[in-house]
């Protein structure tokens, strides 16, 4: 005796799936493969829904880092700025240092030498 069973699958999204009266063991290995078909799609869809979920995050995440690093970048230039005016400021100073030092060594140097040479030329007594 061939027994005869009837199904309907409803899908999560209220559709109803008919199948058709068939023998049990034709029944049970179609009622696989459409189960399986529609566990495959609806697994398909949700995860193409958290790859979306996913994909929307990392770009939001990746905008806000390049907002930061822009931000960073702007705080470096600045200080950046900052030491090179510093710095410039320093060897103006610093020229400005070894240029009095040499003009009162080279002064110095031309007071000796006209002592020097000054006590030469002179006539001795």
């Amino acid at each position: 005796m061939t027994r005869t069973i009837g199904y309907t699958i409803r899908k999560r999204n209220g559709t109803d799936h008919r199948i058709a009266s068939l023998t049990s063991p034709v029944l049970v290995s179609r009622l696989r493969r459409s189960l399986l078909q529609i566990m495959d799609q609806e697994s398909l869809a949700q995860i193409q829904q958290l790859i979306a979920a996913a994909t929307d995050t990392l770009r939001g995440a990746i905008v806000d880092s390049k907002r930061h690093a822009g931000v960073l970048a702007e705080g470096l230039r600045h200080e950046l700025q900052l030491v090179a005016e510093g710095f410039q400021m320093h060897l103006g100073r610093r020229h400005a240092e070894d240029r009095s030092f040499l003009e009162d060594q080279f002064r110095e140097t031309r007071a000796l030498i006209h002592i020097s040479v000054g006590s030469h030329l002179s006539p001795s007594p």
